[in-house]
């Protein structure tokens, strides 16, 4: 496989886990990790990182359900990444990008590895920053 189509392959790989996060869809949400994937979440009360599929959920059941609870949707959570960036690391890929909210500013890191002919995400690395007021 060339440069150009493994990239293609990470960019839908990309868009549909950030779909599947953006309309609070667990089991698509999910289906696109993989079983020994690692999380650092930019949650207070999530200090430690996740490690697998099932602290993933875990960690994540419980946000999906109060994000749903919230707002209308799906899309619920209006994921707008900007400045995305796919880098190609032989089989694996760094995708990042940020998000724009207005109490913060989001930045994103995550890994995928190509398994099985599949792009998984193997980590993801979330941090906030305080949006300054002018």
């Amino acid at each position: 496989m060339n440069d150009n189509a493994a990239w293609a392959e990470v960019k839908e790989a990309s868009v549909s886990f950030l779909t599947a996060f953006d309309n609070l869809d667990l089991d698509l949400f999910c289906a696109a990790i993989a079983q020994d994937a690692t999380m650092f979440m930019p949650f207070a009360n999530v200090p430690n990182r996740l490690n697998g599929i099932a602290e993933i959920r875990d960690a994540f059941e419980p946000f999906f359900d109060q994000e749903r609870c919230n707002s209308d949707g799906p899309p619920y959570l209006n994921l707008q990444p900007q400045n995305f960036e796919i880098q190609m690391i032989g089989v694996a890929a760094l995708v990042t990008f940020h998000l724009n909210r207005p109490t913060h500013f989001s930045r994103r890191s995550i890994v995928f590895e190509k398994r099985q002919k599949k792009w998984l995400l193997v980590h993801l690395h979330a941090s906030n920053l305080p949006v300054e007021s002018g």
